[in-house]
């Protein structure tokens, strides 16, 4: 069950990879539960299918998720070069006509599922807030507040759940009015983090079949310093017990710089577990 957790990446842009026989072993044996394909994965549009569409033929003990961020915008993974829809962002489907949006999220989540794909990390329900390094520079909140950011996330998170792949709301608590990215390292959020940030994850969790934790550290809801996504104090105290959410929960990237630079690849995961 603990191997079911893991939702892995490897290494490779077609089928026939030693990394990738090797996850095949992993998932085969329940040692996995997951594949992460990431941008060095998705160089042409064939690999990328009859990778995702491999994994998922794989006799497993239970469904395996393949899982690729397709939020939109810098953070799509599968774009018009290898033969998809090309998806604006956040920022840019906010100022859309909302029948324009629901079509093309429609059409985007077909041709996902159609490629194998069967879990989108994807949407970030962030605030925006001007000069965010990771959020707003990149256009990627809806809008500034719970009230904005809600029917268009909704309308995200409906086209994909409809069409068989599932949604992960991110980056709780929020990381848009964070003053640093934590794919660079360390990232104090005490002075700066809201509640309201908080709102979104509330009303969409629901919706979604996930929620996704940040790499980021507050001082009331970190344990013995440790970024959120690995403190008790966040996951169980803020998460499910003050939110009151009981659905599924994964972690941001275990390999970004603010968790590898502290711990082990071993002790990330046993304190993400």
């Amino acid at each position: 069950m603990i191997g079911q957790m893991l939702v892995i990446g490897f290494w490779g842009e077609k089928p026939g990879t030693k990394s990738e026989k090797a996850l095949k072993e992993h998932l085969r044996a329940g040692q996995a539960g997951g594949v992460l394909f990431l941008r060095h994965n998705a160089k042409t549009g064939k690999g990328v299918r009859d990778l995702a569409k491999g994994f998922l033929s794989v006799d497993a003990p239970a469904q395996i998720l393949t899982a690729i961020d397709q939020e939109g915008g810098c953070v799509q993974r599968l774009g018009e070069d290898l033969g998809f829809t090309d998806i604006p962002t956040a920022r840019q489907l906010s100022a859309m006509d909302i029948g324009a949006v629901i079509s093309l999220l429609q059409g985007a989540a077909k041709e996902m599922a159609e490629a194998g794909f069967n879990m989108n990390l994807a949407p970030s329900v962030d605030v925006h807030k001007a000069g965010n390094p990771v959020i707003g520079k990149y256009g990627r909140a809806f809008g500034q507040n719970a009230d904005e950011i809600e029917p268009l996330a909704r309308t995200f998170i409906r086209a994909f759940e409809s069409a068989g792949v599932r949604t992960v709301l991110k980056h709780f608590p929020g990381h848009g009015t964070t003053r640093g990215d934590s794919h660079d390292g360390f990232v104090d959020v005490s002075d700066s983090w809201t509640e309201a940030e908080m709102e979104p994850f509330k009303r969409l969790s629901s919706d979604a079949s996930s929620i996704m934790t940040a790499q980021l550290f507050h001082k009331d809801y970190s344990d013995d310093g440790a970024p959120m996504s690995l403190s008790q104090k966040a996951v169980t105290g803020l998460l499910e017990n003050k939110m009151g959410y009981g659905g599924a929960i994964m972690t941001d990237d275990l390999d970004m710089a603010a968790v590898h630079k502290r711990y082990s690849r071993e002790e990330a995961i046993t304190r993400a577990i």
